[in-house]
């Protein structure tokens, strides 16, 4: 069994590739035995990492090469924020038309 920490590359569907602190990448798989954490609390599944997240791993040896055992991230630098929702329009109240007038 082995650790890892460094930076997420890219998700796949179940597969990372991260850039470790040696500057090596490693293509680390998972499976349904992989416990997935993000800043402490437990994911659901790879699409909740992004690129640029710093993850620790440990790992071991499977069938096709590296598999997590434990995936530990925290969002990097330059992680997008979440969308904030427009808000409704009040009641009562229509949205302004445009007024040019119709394209042909």
């Amino acid at each position: 069994m082995g650790e890892l920490q460094g930076r997420v590359e890219w998700v796949g569907d179940n597969e990372l590739l991260i850039r470790g602190t040696d500057g090596m990448a490693y293509d680390i798989g998972v499976d349904e035995q992989t416990r997935l954490y993000l800043k402490g609390e437990p994911v659901t599944g790879l699409r909740e990492y992004r690129e640029g997240d710093e993850v620790r791993v440990s790992y071991g040896d499977g069938p096709g090469g590296l598999v997590a055992h434990l995936v530990d991230g925290v969002p990097g630098a330059g992680a997008e924020l979440p969308r904030q929702e427009e808000p409704a329009p009040r009641e009562g109240r229509e949205r302004p038309e445009s007024s040019s007038g119709s394209l042909r």
